[in-house]
Protein backbone atom coordinates (compact mmCIF):
# COMPACT_ATOMS: atom_id res chain seq x y z
CA UNK A 1 0.00 0.00 0.00
CA UNK A 2 1.59 3.24 -1.11
CA UNK A 3 0.76 6.25 0.99
CA UNK A 4 -0.50 9.38 -0.74
CA UNK A 5 2.29 11.94 -1.15
CA UNK A 6 1.74 15.44 0.18
CA UNK A 7 4.18 18.19 -0.78
CA UNK A 8 4.44 21.80 0.31
CA UNK A 9 4.29 24.49 -2.38
CA UNK A 10 7.22 26.26 -0.71
CA UNK A 11 9.88 23.93 0.59
CA UNK A 12 13.64 23.76 1.05
CA UNK A 13 15.41 20.51 0.31
CA UNK A 14 18.86 19.15 -0.35
CA UNK A 15 19.79 17.87 -3.79
CA UNK A 16 22.66 16.10 -5.51
CA UNK A 17 23.40 17.52 -8.88
CA UNK A 18 24.24 20.42 -6.76
CA UNK A 19 24.39 19.11 -3.22
CA UNK A 20 22.38 22.13 -2.28
CA UNK A 21 19.01 23.53 -1.40
CA UNK A 22 16.13 24.46 -3.67
CA UNK A 23 12.85 26.31 -3.24
CA UNK A 24 9.28 25.68 -4.44
CA UNK A 25 8.65 21.95 -4.65
CA UNK A 26 5.50 21.01 -6.53
CA UNK A 27 3.49 18.16 -8.05
CA UNK A 28 0.99 18.10 -10.89
CA UNK A 29 -2.06 17.15 -8.80
CA UNK A 30 -1.77 16.63 -5.04
CA UNK A 31 -5.21 15.00 -4.94
CA UNK A 32 -4.05 12.00 -6.98
CA UNK A 33 -2.01 9.00 -5.93
CA UNK A 34 1.44 8.91 -7.56
CA UNK A 35 1.98 7.04 -10.81
CA UNK A 36 3.87 3.76 -10.43
CA UNK A 37 6.91 3.62 -12.72
CA UNK A 38 9.00 0.46 -13.12
CA UNK A 39 12.52 0.52 -14.53
CA UNK A 40 12.36 0.29 -18.32
CA UNK A 41 13.89 1.71 -21.47
CA UNK A 42 11.99 4.83 -22.49
CA UNK A 43 10.85 8.27 -21.33
CA UNK A 44 8.37 9.14 -18.57
CA UNK A 45 6.95 12.64 -18.15
CA UNK A 46 5.66 13.24 -14.62
CA UNK A 47 5.83 15.37 -11.49
CA UNK A 48 4.33 12.77 -9.15
CA UNK A 49 5.49 9.14 -9.25
CA UNK A 50 6.98 6.27 -7.27
CA UNK A 51 9.91 4.70 -9.10
CA UNK A 52 10.76 0.98 -8.64
CA UNK A 53 13.12 -1.53 -10.22
CA UNK A 54 11.50 -4.03 -12.63
CA UNK A 55 10.33 -6.18 -9.72
CA UNK A 56 8.01 -3.48 -8.42
CA UNK A 57 7.11 -3.04 -4.78
CA UNK A 58 7.50 -6.67 -3.69
CA UNK A 59 9.61 -8.50 -6.31
CA UNK A 60 13.28 -8.61 -7.26
CA UNK A 61 14.73 -7.32 -10.51
CA UNK A 62 15.80 -10.01 -13.01
CA UNK A 63 19.11 -11.26 -14.40
CA UNK A 64 20.93 -9.62 -17.32
CA UNK A 65 18.91 -6.42 -17.37
CA UNK A 66 20.01 -3.38 -19.36
CA UNK A 67 17.63 -0.40 -19.28
CA UNK A 68 17.87 3.36 -19.79
CA UNK A 69 15.02 5.52 -18.44
CA UNK A 70 14.57 9.29 -18.77
CA UNK A 71 12.34 11.33 -16.43
CA UNK A 72 11.07 14.67 -17.78
CA UNK A 73 9.09 17.22 -15.74
CA UNK A 74 5.40 17.45 -16.54
CA UNK A 75 5.20 21.11 -15.53
CA UNK A 76 6.86 23.59 -17.88
CA UNK A 77 9.89 25.32 -16.37
CA UNK A 78 10.28 22.82 -13.53
CA UNK A 79 12.94 20.17 -12.87
CA UNK A 80 12.88 16.54 -11.74
CA UNK A 81 13.84 15.58 -8.18
CA UNK A 82 14.26 11.90 -7.20
CA UNK A 83 14.61 10.74 -3.58
CA UNK A 84 15.49 7.13 -2.76
CA UNK A 85 13.63 5.49 0.13
CA UNK A 86 15.00 1.95 -0.33
CA UNK A 87 17.97 0.52 -2.22
CA UNK A 88 19.47 -2.98 -2.44
CA UNK A 89 21.38 -4.44 -5.42
CA UNK A 90 24.20 -6.93 -5.78
CA UNK A 91 27.19 -4.88 -4.66
CA UNK A 92 29.72 -4.01 -7.42
CA UNK A 93 27.90 -6.02 -10.08
CA UNK A 94 24.35 -4.65 -10.42
CA UNK A 95 24.54 -0.87 -10.85
CA UNK A 96 22.20 2.08 -11.23
CA UNK A 97 23.82 5.12 -12.87
CA UNK A 98 22.21 8.55 -12.59
CA UNK A 99 22.81 11.31 -15.16
CA UNK A 100 22.04 15.02 -14.95
CA UNK A 101 20.19 15.24 -18.26
CA UNK A 102 18.74 13.01 -20.97
CA UNK A 103 21.98 11.57 -22.37
CA UNK A 104 24.63 9.23 -20.91
CA UNK A 105 27.18 11.82 -22.06
CA UNK A 106 25.71 14.27 -19.53
CA UNK A 107 27.13 14.70 -16.02
CA UNK A 108 27.23 11.43 -14.04
CA UNK A 109 25.76 12.23 -10.63
CA UNK A 110 26.15 8.82 -9.00
CA UNK A 111 26.78 5.10 -9.47
CA UNK A 112 24.63 3.22 -6.96
CA UNK A 113 25.35 -0.39 -6.00
CA UNK A 114 24.94 -2.34 -2.77
CA UNK A 115 22.61 -1.48 0.10
CA UNK A 116 23.43 2.13 0.97
CA UNK A 117 20.47 4.47 0.54
CA UNK A 118 21.60 7.87 -0.82
CA UNK A 119 21.30 10.50 1.89
CA UNK A 120 20.37 13.28 -0.54
CA UNK A 121 18.00 13.69 -3.45
CA UNK A 122 19.07 13.90 -7.10
CA UNK A 123 17.97 16.89 -9.19
CA UNK A 124 17.82 17.67 -12.88
CA UNK A 125 19.89 20.85 -12.85
CA UNK A 126 19.91 21.32 -16.64
CA UNK A 127 17.83 23.22 -19.23
CA UNK A 128 15.25 20.42 -19.73
CA UNK A 129 15.10 19.52 -16.01
CA UNK A 130 15.63 15.84 -16.86
CA UNK A 131 17.22 12.99 -14.91
CA UNK A 132 18.24 9.71 -16.54
CA UNK A 133 18.78 6.27 -15.02
CA UNK A 134 20.81 3.41 -16.50
CA UNK A 135 20.51 -0.01 -14.81
CA UNK A 136 22.42 -3.20 -15.58
CA UNK A 137 22.44 -6.55 -13.76
CA UNK A 138 24.52 -9.68 -14.25
CA UNK A 139 23.42 -13.31 -14.36
CA UNK A 140 24.07 -14.32 -10.77
CA UNK A 141 22.32 -12.57 -7.84
CA UNK A 142 19.06 -10.61 -8.02
CA UNK A 143 17.94 -8.47 -5.09
CA UNK A 144 15.02 -6.27 -4.03
CA UNK A 145 16.15 -3.23 -6.03
CA UNK A 146 14.87 0.21 -5.06
CA UNK A 147 11.99 2.51 -4.29
CA UNK A 148 12.16 6.26 -4.94
CA UNK A 149 9.81 9.22 -5.16
CA UNK A 150 9.76 11.42 -8.25
CA UNK A 151 8.56 15.02 -8.00
CA UNK A 152 9.30 18.42 -9.52
CA UNK A 153 10.59 21.75 -8.29
CA UNK A 154 10.79 25.19 -9.85
CA UNK A 155 14.15 27.00 -9.57
CA UNK A 156 14.29 30.62 -8.43
CA UNK A 157 15.95 33.12 -10.81
CA UNK A 158 19.12 33.74 -8.75
CA UNK A 159 20.71 30.84 -6.89
CA UNK A 160 24.38 29.92 -6.84
CA UNK A 161 24.93 26.70 -4.89
CA UNK A 162 28.13 25.46 -3.27
CA UNK A 163 29.05 21.81 -3.89
CA UNK A 164 32.42 20.94 -2.34
CA UNK A 165 36.08 21.70 -1.78
CA UNK A 166 37.96 19.13 -3.87
CA UNK A 167 41.17 18.87 -1.89
CA UNK A 168 43.37 16.59 0.17
CA UNK A 169 43.23 16.78 3.96
CA UNK A 170 46.77 18.06 4.52
CA UNK A 171 48.84 21.21 3.95
CA UNK A 172 52.31 22.49 4.85
CA UNK A 173 52.94 25.71 6.73
CA UNK A 174 54.14 28.65 4.58
CA UNK A 175 53.55 26.67 1.39
CA UNK A 176 50.75 27.74 -1.01
CA UNK A 177 47.96 25.17 -1.37
CA UNK A 178 45.53 25.30 -4.30
CA UNK A 179 41.99 24.27 -3.32
CA UNK A 180 39.41 23.83 -6.12
CA UNK A 181 35.95 25.08 -5.08
CA UNK A 182 33.10 23.42 -7.02
CA UNK A 183 29.69 25.11 -7.32
CA UNK A 184 26.92 25.67 -9.86
CA UNK A 185 24.20 28.01 -11.00
CA UNK A 186 20.93 26.43 -9.87
CA UNK A 187 18.89 29.47 -10.76
CA UNK A 188 16.95 30.09 -13.95
CA UNK A 189 18.98 33.15 -14.99
CA UNK A 190 22.57 33.70 -16.08
CA UNK A 191 24.86 35.12 -13.39
CA UNK A 192 27.87 37.19 -14.45
CA UNK A 193 31.27 36.96 -12.80
CA UNK A 194 30.99 40.59 -11.71
CA UNK A 195 27.99 39.74 -9.51
CA UNK A 196 29.81 37.50 -7.03
CA UNK A 197 33.10 36.37 -5.53
CA UNK A 198 34.15 33.15 -3.80
CA UNK A 199 36.13 32.77 -0.59
CA UNK A 200 37.89 30.20 1.55
CA UNK A 201 36.97 30.69 5.20
CA UNK A 202 37.77 29.01 8.53
CA UNK A 203 35.23 28.03 11.20
CA UNK A 204 35.32 31.56 12.63
CA UNK A 205 34.52 32.99 9.16
CA UNK A 206 38.00 34.46 8.79
CA UNK A 207 38.84 34.89 5.10
CA UNK A 208 41.78 32.71 4.00
CA UNK A 209 41.59 33.27 0.24
CA UNK A 210 39.41 35.11 -2.31
CA UNK A 211 38.81 34.76 -6.07
CA UNK A 212 36.63 36.51 -8.65
CA UNK A 213 33.61 34.83 -10.17
CA UNK A 214 33.02 33.78 -13.78
CA UNK A 215 29.87 33.95 -15.93
CA UNK A 216 27.53 30.99 -15.32
CA UNK A 217 24.49 30.03 -17.39
CA UNK A 218 21.55 28.21 -15.74
CA UNK A 219 22.55 24.68 -14.69
CA UNK A 220 26.24 25.25 -15.38
CA UNK A 221 28.84 23.70 -13.03
CA UNK A 222 32.27 25.21 -12.52
CA UNK A 223 35.36 25.05 -10.31
CA UNK A 224 37.43 28.05 -9.17
CA UNK A 225 40.83 27.61 -7.55
CA UNK A 226 41.41 29.24 -4.16
CA UNK A 227 45.08 29.60 -3.21
CA UNK A 228 45.75 29.53 0.55
CA UNK A 229 49.07 29.75 2.37
CA UNK A 230 48.66 28.48 5.95
CA UNK A 231 50.96 30.06 8.54
CA UNK A 232 50.09 28.00 11.63
CA UNK A 233 50.47 24.25 12.13
CA UNK A 234 47.68 22.07 13.52
CA UNK A 235 44.07 21.23 12.67
CA UNK A 236 41.83 23.72 10.86
CA UNK A 237 38.32 23.43 9.45
CA UNK A 238 37.75 25.27 6.17
CA UNK A 239 34.78 25.89 3.88
CA UNK A 240 34.08 27.40 0.47
CA UNK A 241 31.70 30.37 0.48
CA UNK A 242 29.93 32.21 -2.36
CA UNK A 243 29.32 35.94 -1.81
CA UNK A 244 26.36 36.79 -4.06
CA UNK A 245 24.20 39.67 -2.82
CA UNK A 246 21.28 38.84 -5.15
CA UNK A 247 21.14 35.14 -4.20
CA UNK A 248 17.56 34.18 -3.29
CA UNK A 249 18.63 31.06 -1.36
CA UNK A 250 21.74 32.08 0.60
CA UNK A 251 21.45 28.98 2.81
CA UNK A 252 23.26 26.90 0.16
CA UNK A 253 26.16 29.27 -0.46
CA UNK A 254 28.71 27.42 1.71
CA UNK A 255 30.19 23.92 1.53
CA UNK A 256 30.44 21.53 4.44
CA UNK A 257 33.63 21.89 6.46
CA UNK A 258 36.79 20.11 5.33
CA UNK A 259 39.29 19.30 8.08
CA UNK A 260 42.89 20.06 7.14
CA UNK A 261 46.04 19.09 9.05
CA UNK A 262 48.75 21.71 8.55
CA UNK A 263 52.20 20.15 8.95
CA UNK A 264 55.40 22.01 9.89
CA UNK A 265 57.33 23.82 7.16
CA UNK A 266 59.68 21.46 5.31
CA UNK A 267 57.46 18.41 5.81
CA UNK A 268 56.79 16.32 2.70
CA UNK A 269 53.32 14.72 2.69
CA UNK A 270 52.28 12.19 0.04
CA UNK A 271 48.84 10.60 -0.42
CA UNK A 272 48.63 7.33 -2.34
CA UNK A 273 45.19 6.71 -3.81
CA UNK A 274 41.98 8.69 -3.41
CA UNK A 275 41.62 8.11 0.32
CA UNK A 276 38.27 6.35 -0.16
CA UNK A 277 37.59 3.25 2.03
CA UNK A 278 38.33 -0.06 0.32
CA UNK A 279 36.59 -3.26 1.43
CA UNK A 280 36.68 -6.94 0.44
CA UNK A 281 40.05 -6.66 -1.32
CA UNK A 282 43.64 -6.92 -0.11
CA UNK A 283 44.78 -3.39 -0.89
CA UNK A 284 47.28 -1.74 -0.80
CA UNK A 285 49.46 -4.72 0.27
CA UNK A 286 48.77 -8.42 -0.15
CA UNK A 287 51.50 -10.77 1.09
CA UNK A 288 49.51 -13.94 0.50
CA UNK A 289 51.27 -16.94 -1.09
CA UNK A 290 53.44 -15.86 -4.06
CA UNK A 291 52.17 -12.26 -3.92
CA UNK A 292 54.40 -9.26 -3.32
CA UNK A 293 54.25 -5.52 -3.91
CA UNK A 294 56.62 -2.58 -3.46
CA UNK A 295 56.32 1.18 -3.86
CA UNK A 296 59.24 3.62 -3.99
CA UNK A 297 58.61 7.29 -3.25
CA UNK A 298 61.22 9.94 -4.10
CA UNK A 299 61.34 13.59 -3.05
CA UNK A 300 61.75 15.96 -6.00
CA UNK A 301 65.06 17.41 -4.74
Amino acid sequence: MIKKLTFLTAAIFVCLGGSSQHAIAQQSDASKDPTIVLMQTGTVTTCNAVFYDTGGETGNYTANENHYLIFLPETAGSRIKVTFLEFDTENKYDKLLIYNGENPMDQLLATLSGSNIPAESFCGDNPTGALSFSFSSDASVQKAGWKATVECYTPVPNNLAAISLNTTDYATANTPKTIPFAFLNQGSQTVTGAQYTVQLQDAANNVLATANGIDLSPGQHTTIDLVWTPTTTGIINIKGVILFAEDQIPEDNATAYTTITVHPMGTHVVQIGSGAPVTSVNIPFDFYYKNSYAQAIYIAD
